[in-house]
């Protein structure tokens, strides 16, 4: 998939998943930031998530390195730019709720990964009463998981497997049945996964 422009000139865009309006839409994709880039200050109408997968990603409250995971509530507001340059996983409209909380977590450094069985290690960003959404970093070791959908998949590093053939890295699944999907690595496989229950 090609990058697209956005508004914001030196911003570029691949809109993975695409419902809805132009610029109002729900919205998930792989954006980046040319160096000493920006983008207009801006509200989050129901929420933005941002996963940092390379370089530095900046606004108003602070710096976010590669790693970081930012959930911005409903009501929200920042003015984002990268001065090296970023490169991130943005969810739009998808965060919707009154009493979502702002949080901003270094997923590298931050929080404890759990054995889930033997090869897998699930590490927890965010889970909250009263929604249906669960989002953790998953890392498999020469194993398979079974994921009950719906569910998004974003694959940060290694190579994944399932019954539509081999998946490479930034490789995007979205799940929207009731139903499971098996995937495997035969080596090591880190993936970001948000799956609704």
């Amino acid at each position: 998939m090609a990058w697209q422009a956005s508004p914001a000139v030196g911003v570029l865009r691949k809109r993975l998943f695409h419902r809805g309006g132009a610029e109002s839409g729900v919205v998930s994709s792989i954006v980046r930031y040319e160096p000493n880039s920006d983008f207009a200050a801006h509200q989050h109408p129901q929420g933005e998530e941002i996963l940092v997968l390379e370089g530095v990603f900046s606004d108003e409250h602070g710096d976010y390195p590669q790693g970081y995971h930012l959930l911005n509530p409903d009501g929200s507001c920042h003015t984002p730019f990268s001065q090296q340059g970023c490169t991130l996983w943005v969810k739009l409209r998808q965060y919707d709720g009154a009493d979502r909380p702002l949080q901003h977590s270094d997923s590298i450094n931050q929080g404890q990964w759990q054995q889930a069985e033997v090869g897998v290690s699930v590490k927890t960003l965010y889970q909250q009463r009263g929604y249906a959404e669960q989002i953790c970093l998953v890392r498999l070791h020469c194993a398979e998981m079974t994921v009950t959908g719906p569910f998004e998949l974003l694959l940060l590093s290694g190579e994944l497997d399932d019954q539509f053939g081999n998946h490479t890295k930034l490789s995007y699944l979205r799940w929207s049945e009731n139903s499971s999907l098996t995937v495997a690595a035969s080596g090591d496989a880190e993936f970001y996964l948000c799956q609704y229950r």
